[in-house]
């Protein structure tokens, strides 16, 4: 999952597991690939795991949709 942060820098972060994925803030939430559009403000909370080769900063615990 690729996020861009209030300021313009963009992340990505792992979700390697949507049945250990906590969504909070949303009744119903569906994650497709691509933009999304409009875009969403979301909150992450993720296990910083580095992975080099993936490129990404860890692990996606919780998306919270404010």
């Amino acid at each position: 999952m690729t996020v861009q942060k209030d300021g313009g820098a963009s992340i990505k972060v792992m979700v390697r597991d949507l049945n250990k994925l906590t969504v909070e803030g949303a009744t119903e939430a569906k994650f497709g690939c691509g933009i999304a559009k409009p875009a969403r403000k979301i909150r992450l909370a993720y296990e910083a795991k580095p992975d080099a080769k993936l490129g990404t900063l860890g692990d996606v615990l919780v998306v919270e949709f404010p």
